[in-house]
């Protein structure tokens, strides 16, 4: 068996004229990234995995370049020789197979690293012994020996077989989603196990027209060395640099979760992984693509299971709306003289939420989401501020109907308590608020720049569409109310200030609540 990621086809890929997936190689991809809508695959986040590695190669072959040099790749549109010069240097790190595997070590390597007790040895390759199983790194079934998944895509006869290239792509997926089931680690090491960088993240990027626009919308060409993974010659070297932190981009969009071996002697890919340790993730630069806190740098901590909770139209504010923008955005003022104002840029967030579960940190739900404003709008404070406090208002006004759902389902059901079900069934209920917001929300951003509107003027648009949304959700309340909704209920005298006696208060409540914010938006 062989493969090449450089030459030999692995990525899927959807095409700009046919809008049909094809696979390409590496080496293709980057070529001819115009000829490309986006990288496809079996997830969202396998995409942005791979998206991250293709800017991985272009950071460390731009390497002691900057902005004059990506204003000037995008003026070509394409990439000029130092990418082929760049994969030609390192075209045998990329073969799959051989001395050098890609994102694996060799069993010697590996045996080196490690105890006795957690060697490879051929009896635990027949067993299976301290392996992770390929329907383990597989994210669309994503089950470990201690938990079946009842729902998979596949058979259980199927679940572990895989075509090499499918391997490749998940290889490179979980090294940025892993979890912490797998148990061995570096000799005479103690540290905590990393779940994988990406998802220790809110990840965050543009997204253009095509890949090239992508490509160059989120490569970020700074000071210092770049070494990505496959240029180190030994793992212990790659081992002493993660230990030692304050990794540049290129290390971090190849950052190794595990350091793998893959033993083929039977005839079928057995897995064996090593431990590798968390990440410091403090630093306020450490991640370029990813969303920051109001409270600190980057996002770092794991994704929350609420979907609603990650809406790009609900966290603006976090994006645009701050001192401390995320790199992508800070560093896309440097195109501002060569890409059109009004040309049009998606930002995307793509994620696995975590199965809740601190013993397993798997990925158990996966989230997507974007928001297309204009260039203008990434580039000019004033409309990032626009948008940013929209935002915060509509944020403001769910907040307050997910408060409303939470009385209704208080009256109705006669119990004050919220555990996590009951609280999951109200958000739930405040759905209703994001089947109407979230498109009307993207449409008024996705003018915002280009329809002659000042901000103020936009904003005011904006606070007059949520009020209807409002009025129109406590419409539909009061039609779908019934007799029980109307009982009065006796709360617990500690409880009953707090809450509504029945529908009738808890409606007014809401109605009042809106009108306060339509007045403060005068």
């Amino acid at each position: 068996m062989q493969i090449n990621l450089i030459d030999d086809p692995w990525i899927e890929v959807i095409r700009v004229k046919e809008y049909n997936t094809v696979t390409v190689s590496l080496g293709e991809l980057l070529a001819h990234p115009n000829d490309y809508y986006m990288i496809a695959g079996e997830s969202r986040p396998q995409a942005l995995s791979i998206l991250r590695l293709a800017l991985a190669v272009l950071t460390a072959a731009y390497e002691g370049e900057g902005p004059d040099k990506r204003r000037e790749l995008y003026q070509d549109g394409q990439f000029d020789d130092k990418v082929s010069a760049y994969l030609a240097k390192w075209h045998d790190r990329f073969d799959f197979f051989g001395d050098r595997p890609f994102y694996q070590v060799t069993r010697a390597e590996f045996n080196a690293m490690v105890d006795d007790k957690h060697q490879i040895t051929d009896s635990k390759i027949a067993k299976g012994t301290g392996t992770v199983a390929v329907r383990q790194i597989n994210r669309t079934i994503s089950e470990s020996s201690n938990s079946p998944a009842i729902f998979a895509s596949r058979p259980d006869s199927e679940r572990d077989r895989i075509s090499l290239s499918e391997l490749v792509r998940w290889v490179i997926t979980y090294q940025n989603y892993t979890g912490v089931t797998d148990k061995t680690k570096l000799e005479g090491s103690k540290y905590k196990a990393s779940p994988g960088w990406l998802f220790r993240t809110e990840p965050l990027w543009l997204t253009g027209q095509n890949l090239f626009e992508t490509l160059i919308f989120n490569l970020i060409l700074l000071p210092g060395e770049q070494r990505p993974v496959w240029e180190y010659d030994a793992p212990q070297d790659y081992v002493q640099r993660v230990l030692k932190g304050d990794l540049p981009d290129s290390e971090l969009y190849t950052n190794q979760a595990r350091l793998l071996h893959i033993d083929w002697s039977t005839g079928k890919p057995v897995i064996f992984p090593i431990v590798m340790p968390v990440l410091d993730s403090t630093h306020p630069t450490v991640e370029q693509m990813a969303m920051v806190r109001q409270n600190g740098p980057v996002a770092y901590g794991w994704a929350d299971p609420s979907p609603l909770k990650h809406y790009l139209w609900l966290n603006t504010d976090r994006i645009l709306g701050q001192d401390s923008l995320p790199g992508v955005i800070q560093h896309i003022a440097e195109l501002a003289p060569t890409v059109p104002a009004d040309k049009q840029v998606a930002l995307t967030s793509h994620t696995y939420l975590w199965d809740g579960k601190p013993v397993s940190q798997a990925p158990a739900g996966e989230y997507a989401d974007s928001l297309t404003v204009s260039f203008r709008v990434l580039t000019d404070p004033d409309w990032r501020q626009a948008i940013a406090q929209a935002s915060q208002l509509t944020a403001k006004y769910y907040r307050r109907y997910l408060v409303l759902c939470r009385h209704i389902w208080q009256i109705r059901t006669g119990q004050a308590s919220l555990n996590p079900q009951r609280k999951a069934t109200v958000e739930r209920m405040a759905w209703a608020f994001n089947n109407r917001a979230n498109g009307l929300f993207k449409r008024w951003a996705t003018k915002l720049g280009r329809d002659g509107r000042t901000t103020g003027q936009a904003l005011t648009d904006w606070s007059q569409i949520l009020y209807k949304i409002a009025m129109g959700l406590y419409q539909d309340f009061e039609g779908q109310l019934g007799p029980r909704d109307y009982r009065t209920v006796e709360w617990p005298e500690d409880l009953g200030p707090s809450l509504p006696a029945n529908a009738f208060e808890a409606l007014a409540l809401y109605r009042g609540a809106i009108e306060h914010y339509r007045i403060e938006e005068i």
